[in-house]
């Protein structure tokens, strides 16, 4: 393991060997909707260490998830691990701090000063989260090669929400949203026959309040958010190489037609647009 630095000055060292793979919003039209500054993927060497101090309008909110190998993060003044299966979640204008130990594979999303995904979000602290890091793996892999290829703006579009709804996810035990919580829900069983009276219900409101709410936090009705969920978890995955019967089913489709037809639908595109190389 490499040396814990205790120097807690503005610090910001890529290091000999790190690989970045760099998301710009210019290249995604939806981050920038939705006020991110920046993505990527980082494969750091032990040299990469990054220490953000406060000072006007820095720093900015972060989101960085463990993919791979160890490292470390700066959490209540202490150094604490950061393995596969973390997320350490930044708040804009709070110092924070991370470093590499050999072999560290982490991705991120960056957004723009006073902004950290959708909604206000309430964390006061850096924080470390426990978390399956393989949905933003592969959106954030599926954003880049498609930037990086051929650049079709419906692609573009649906890899960009996948990665904003990650990191909306990651942020949700501090949203004020009001329906987090049955989304949460939804998440948890994509495969049900969800019906609009049963998000009434799950919510606590009537199914007009539910409406109202959920366009004014979402922009789509209840069911039509059911079904986003469900193409932003096929969408994963079949990157992830499931076949699509496989998908079907734990998304909540009769069967590969149907759900073909409806992902084509939503998406503009088909399945197999989506499978990783």
């Amino acid at each position: 393991m490499g040396e814990i630095h205790q120097d807690l000055r503005e610090i910001r060292r890529i290091g000999t060997g790190t690989r970045d793979f760099l998301i710009h919003p210019e290249h995604c039209p939806v981050l920038r909707q939705h006020e991110v500054a920046l993505a990527g993927i980082s494969h750091a060497s032990a040299e990469f260490r990054f220490v953000r101090t406060v000072r006007p309008g820095m720093p900015r909110g972060q989101i960085l998830v463990c993919f791979r190998g160890r490292g470390h993060a700066l959490v209540d003044g202490a150094w604490v691990a950061c393995e596969a299966g973390h997320a350490y979640v930044t708040p804009p204008g709070v110092l924070h701090a991370y470093q590499a130990d050999e072999g560290w594979e982490v991705g991120w999303i960056l957004y723009n000063e006073g902004h950290m995904g959708q909604g206000t979000s309430q964390v006061q602290e850096p924080v470390l989260v426990e978390l399956d890091p393989r949905p933003l793996e592969h959106a954030l892999w599926g954003l880049h090669q498609e930037i990086s290829t051929h650049r079709e703006p419906a692609m573009l579009d649906h890899w960009g929400e996948i990665v904003v709804s990650l990191g909306n996810r990651i942020l949700e035990p501090w949203r004020t949203s009001r329906l987090w919580r049955l989304w949460r829900k939804v998440q948890a069983d994509l495969g049900h026959a969800w019906s609009l009276g049963e998000l009434a219900a799950l919510s606590g409101l009537g199914a007009e309040q539910l409406r109202r709410v959920c366009v004014r936090e979402t922009g789509v009705s209840p069911m039509q958010q059911v079904t986003r969920l469900r193409m932003q978890q096929a969408v994963s995955l079949i990157s992830a190489g499931y076949k699509v019967e496989a998908v079907a089913q734990a998304v909540g489709y009769e069967n590969a037609f149907a759900f073909s037809t409806a992902f084509r639908r939503h998406l503009g595109a088909p399945p197999s647009a989506f499978r990783g190389e």
